[in-house]
Parts: C-alpha cells; structure tokens; sequence
C-alpha cells in the first residue's frame, strides 16, 4: 500500500495572493476608466467652451466691422452736411458780404442814408454768418452739453425733436438731479441721440416718455414710445448698425442697455450706467 502525502499551503497561498491582487488590479483599472472618462468629459466641456468662446469672438469681430464701416458711411455722411452748410450758407453769405464792402469801396461818397442801410445789412450777414457757424459747430459738437452738461443738453434735444417732428415728449427729470459732464454725458447723449433718430425714421410713434434717475450706484434712463413696437429680428438684424453703435458706448461705460418691443403698443430704450466706472470717464 503506497501513501503519498502533498503540503498545498504554498500553493493555497499563492492562488489566494493571486486572486487578491487581481482583485486590486480589476478596483485599480475600473477607478482610472472612470477618471478617464470624467477627464474625457471635462475636456469635451472645455472643447464646446472655446468652441463657443470663439464663435463669440467671430461674432464679435463681425459686429466691429460692420460697425466701422457704418461709422465711416456717418462720417461722410456728416462731412457732406457741413461741406452743404458751409458751401450753401457761410461761402454765400462772404460772397454778399464782400459784394457789399466792394459797392461801398467803390462809392465812399455815400449818403448817410445809403451808408445806414450798407451797415444794417452787413450786420444782417454777420448775424446769418454766425448762425450758419454755430450749425457747423452744433454738428461737431453740442455747445451746450460742454458748458452746462447732460441736463440741459438733453432738454435741448428733446425740444428740437419735438418741434422738428411733432412727436410729443414728456420729460421726466428730477430738479435735484447730480450734474453729468465730460466724455460720460457725451456718450450717453449720443445714445439718446441715436436713439431718437430710430424713434423718428422706424417706430411711427405720435409721444414719448424720457425719464432720468440717478441714486449712490448707477445712472438710470429709460426712453419709452407709443409706435409700433421693435422686433426681435430688427434687434439682431447685420445691419442694425444704430443699435450695435449704441450697445458699444453703454458698453465701454461698463453699463447695460436693454431694448423692448412690444406690437403695436411701442418700444421701451433702459439704460443703467454705474456711478463707479462714470468717474473713470
């Protein structure tokens, strides 16, 4: 009878330790997928978000050409306004003026009569002369809104619109309002210069509501009117050159506009600009 006997500890021991770092291998290898994965996923995030930060970019870059181009087309358009004035009124007026010295160069014997009406109507001209310059120079320029401020430039501006198209407006300002002057009232009174331009060319409005409010943080301005109502596809319209100009100043104020158009019932125009960035202007 033969007996043999075998120890299988080792064995045992061996097969065990086997599983067991398996085991680690298969918890190891299922972590890292899983970081894998989630890193994937972040990198997939992070693609989509330059993805869109670039398109945004191309976007923008878009906006600012058209928007030059819009601003050199106002820019000619505005030489040719003044070349108009100065060829149509100031040119004319100096050649009836000279006209007057050279008639009055040729007969200094004059009447005291005659020489009373040559001077009453070279001091016509001078006056006319003025006028004519002081077009040239509101074109540049508002005088007003660089010796008294926004205010009262603003009330310049919606006196003339009114009395240049009938379109009411009724202007809410508050008497203790804090004055606004250099580069920031500039700003934003071509703002509601522009602005009031699209209310006379597209909105069919017959009466507006302006109002002004300004507290320890920001500016606040809203421009209502009664036309039509703006759209959302003349908001974002290419060539909505107007609003892209007037998104770009609020803008550089670190400010925010918002337009509303509601059919048939009219436009609302806010703007708020903050106390801090107007005292970097």
């Amino acid at each position: 009878c033969l007996i043999s006997v075998s120890d299988i500890t080792g064995r045992k021991k061996a097969e065990n330790e086997l599983m067991r770092i398996n085991s680690i291998l298969e918890i190891d290898v299922e972590e890292r997928t899983r970081e894998l994965r989630n890193l994937n996923l972040d990198l997939s995030a992070e693609l989509n978000k330059n993805k869109s930060y670039q398109n945004q970019l191309k976007r923008s870059l878009n906006d600012y050409q058209r928007l030059y181009a819009y601003l050199k087309k106002v820019r000619e358009e505005e030489r040719v306004s003044i070349a108009r004035i100065i060829h149509d009124d100031i040119a004319q007026l100096l050649t009836t003026m000279n006209m007057e010295l050279n008639s009055w160069n040729r007969e200094p014997e004059k009447s005291v009569h005659q020489t009373d009406v040559a001077i009453q109507s070279l001091l016509l001209l001078v006056r006319q002369s003025m006028g004519a310059v002081n077009s040239v120079i509101q074109e540049l320029r508002p005088v007003i809104l660089e010796e008294l401020g926004l205010i009262p430039a603003l009330l310049k501006l919606f006196s003339d619109f009114e009395k240049h198209t009938g379109i009411s407006c009724d202007i809410r300002i508050p008497e203790d309002i804090s004055p606004v002057k250099g580069e920031t009232a500039t700003e934003i009174y071509h703002v509601l210069q522009e602005a009031l331009a699209n209310v006379r060319n597209h909105s069919s409005a017959t009466y507006l509501t302006f109002t002004i409010t300004r507290n320890q943080s920001s500016i606040s301005i809203t421009l209502s009117d009664n036309g039509r109502g703006i759209t959302t596809k003349e908001l974002t319209h290419l060539k909505s050159y107007g609003i892209i100009g007037m998104k770009e100043r609020i803008l550089a104020m670190k400010g925010k506009i918002t337009f509303k158009g509601n059919p048939g019932k009219g436009t609302k125009v806010q703007l708020r600009i903050p106390v801090k960035a107007l005292a970097k202007l």
